[in-house]
């Protein structure tokens, strides 16, 4: 197929219609399990650790559910236990050592595509605000000394720390304590909602190469191929006119795709139509000024 050419004219068109790059919202932040739980976007999965038995260690890289913890304790590791009161249940999240975790032990969690996240710190200790962080998504929930959510029969407080991204999700959260060891802690029921297929093309967000626009089964390319992504970048051609791999779409892509137009280049194929047009040239316009993506595959 003969790749069509990009004539001066449209070219000037795309120059003075380039949008301009929108500001991306972080997630919101929530101190108070209440109004958490009537934000949520969708059905809430609970992990209470109550189907994983007392004492089962989770090394760094290993899963409780559906979240993979992350973490350098020195050796340590974290430990589902039942030594202690828990805000569900009678087990919760500690450590090995004495089934408690210490400020200094911070610890991340991956996980599939999601959109919410929450959890409860169980401390014994007076905590003050900002001793414990949940950072996800560009948004930071601060732990609030005053904002008690109740008390366990042994004396403990339970603080709650949640997020939520309507829009983007994330698939990462880190939980960081202030670091001076002042005090011992424990976590129990994380709350998360899955981020679900944005697109409705078929393919979960957590597996999709291009989050926001189909680029999957129920709109195969002219070669039959699904999820294209013929860069291998982690980004599918629908949502990558990153043309030089910078991180970000600008006028040095639109130089690489006018000259395309001329030679032709599977990379610059948006629409997976097996040649250069102006359905291309439309795709380029609306991604101008953005970053490649969303993507769930990108590394």
């Amino acid at each position: 197929m003969r790749p069509e050419r990009l004539h001066c004219g449209a070219i000037a068109i795309l120059l003075l219609t380039l949008p301009s790059n929108a500001a991306v919202a972080a997630a919101y932040a929530y101190t108070n399990a209440a109004d958490f739980k009537a934000s949520l976007p969708g059905a809430a999965n609970l992990q209470d650790f109550e189907a994983i038995d007392a004492g089962a260690v989770i090394v760094s890289g290993g899963r409780a559910g559906n979240i993979t913890f992350h973490f350098d304790f020195g050796g340590e590791s974290l430990q589902v236990a039942d030594d202690y009161h828990a805000t569900s249940g009678s087990r919760f999240l500690g450590k090995t050592t004495a089934a408690i975790l210490q400020d200094r032990d911070n610890l991340g969690m991956s996980f599939a595509g999601t959109r919410a996240i929450g959890l409860y710190v169980i401390s014994r200790d007076q905590l003050h605000d900002g001793d414990v962080l949940l950072v996800a998504g560009g948004g930071t929930a601060a732990l609030e000394a005053a904002n008690v959510q109740r008390r366990l029969a042994d004396g403990s407080r339970v603080w709650f720390l949640g997020l939520i991204d309507h829009d983007a999700g994330f698939s990462r959260a880190d939980l960081l304590t202030r670091g001076n060891g002042a005090f011992l802690y424990n976590l129990d029921d994380i709350i998360m909602v899955r981020a679900g297929d944005r697109d409705a093309d078929g393919i979960d967000d957590a597996l999709d190469n291009c989050i926001e626009i189909p680029n999957g089964p129920r709109i195969p390319d002219a070669g039959g191929f699904s999820q294209r992504d013929t860069d291998g970048d982690g980004y599918g051609n629908a949502c990558d006119a990153d043309l030089d791999n910078s991180g970000f779409v600008n006028f040095a892509d639109l130089g690489f795709y006018r000259a395309a137009f001329g030679r032709g280049n599977v990379d610059a194929d948006l629409d997976g139509s097996g040649g250069l047009n102006f359905t291309d040239l439309v795709r380029f316009r609306r991604l101008f000024g953005k970053q490649p993506g969303p993507s769930g595959r990108a590394p």
